[in-house]
């Protein structure tokens, strides 16, 4: 299943049952060492798991991988937030598929590092609901004008649609 040892996570115990399932793996003693991982920790945990090992799978293990972390997304509802997962590609289709605006969103927008994720974001302004809010963070002065502008993007839409 998976081709190359990814270590990312801080927790230490998790590193450990990834680089077991790797090993399980290429000794082909391990059958399912992805549901086992998926349902050894919490769906947040599970969630980050299956986004860094995404891009180190199979074709067929990739969508397995989607599939899991559709199921989690749900298992989370309202608490899963699409726009932290770090692949391009995964995070793009948990937009598609999980949209869910908050204002932790808006904040998030406000102060991400990360071009690609606001990018993945933007393609979904049109769900975006609270202007003044939006407004309260561009005319914040801590905020980058990258990030302004793509605040900037979504209050404009907004406006247009009223």
């Amino acid at each position: 299943m998976i081709n190359k040892p990814i270590i990312a996570m801080k927790d230490n115990s998790i590193n450990s049952d990834i680089n077991n399932a790797i090993n399980e793996k290429e000794n082909n003693k391990g059958i399912n060492t992805l549901d086992t991982l998926m349902n050894k920790y919490s769906p947040e945990i599970s969630i980050k798991i299956a986004d860094q090992l995404y891009s180190s799978v199979s074709r067929s293990e990739k969508k397995l991988l989607l599939d899991w972390i559709t199921k989690l997304a749900k298992e989370l509802g309202s608490n899963f937030k699409p726009w932290i997962i770090k692949n391009d590609y995964v995070r793009s289709i948990m937009l598609k598929r999980n949209f869910i605006y908050s204002d932790e969103l808006v904040k998030y927008i406000a102060y991400s590092n990360s071009i690609s994720s606001i990018q993945s974001i933007l393609a979904h302004k049109d769900k975006f609901k609270n202007k003044e809010i939006i407004s309260n963070w561009i005319s914040n002065p801590e905020i980058n004008k990258i990030n302004k502008q793509a605040l900037l993007e979504i209050y404009e839409y907004i406006k247009e649609i009223e």
